[in-house]
């Protein structure tokens, strides 16, 4: 996630002034570094001029100004537009071994990954593209495994599909779709 900075401006007439405050926010896919959702977030407050000056410390009394109030709803906003979009992420997991057909995961029922479900395996594949950075990879679909049991820090899983476990490394993934 990145937040570039909010900028505040004023425009003002007489004893008062509106102090605007505008932010965006961009959250990004941790594993691809691309954008998933972008968005801008704005209020206003009225505010007297002679307390501008006072009140430039982030504190108690400076959140219930009218700005206080304003900073809070638009924190509040970017909190729900977080929520929302990351609500659209699939799941995923790693594998942290493979023993014959028993392919063990880094979640379990805390994920509320529970027996009988399936997910999509992904295998770890070295970057081939010119100048791709030491260690990079890419994650290209191999099959589905079925969840046979799941505790409370992982999950056994088993291939389905009659796919070979031979081709299954630790480091490789899992994810709901």
């Amino acid at each position: 996630m990145s937040v570039e900075k909010g900028h505040a401006f004023y425009s003002s007439t007489l004893n008062q002034a509106t102090r605007h405050l505008v932010v965006s926010t961009t959250l990004y896919d941790g594993t691809s570094g691309l954008a998933i959702k972008r968005q801008r977030f704005a209020g206003q407050a009225e505010v007297r001029q002679n307390t501008q000056s006072n009140n430039k410390t982030l504190n108690s009394n400076y959140l219930t100004t009218t700005y206080g109030i304003t900073i809070n709803d638009v924190l509040k906003k970017q909190g729900h537009f977080i929520s929302t979009a990351l609500d659209c992420i699939p799941m995923q997991a790693n594998i942290v071994a493979v023993n014959r057909d028993i392919i063990t995961l880094d979640i379990g029922i805390e994920s509320l990954l529970m027996p009988g479900d399936t997910l999509q395996l992904y295998q770890r594949i070295n970057a081939t593209w010119p100048n791709a950075p030491q260690g990079s990879y890419r994650l290209e679909r191999y099959g589905k495994v079925t969840i046979t049991e799941s505790h409370s820090a992982g999950a056994q899983a088993t291939l389905q599909d009659n796919l070979s476990t031979r081709n299954i490394f630790a480091g490789d993934a899992v994810q709901a779709w």
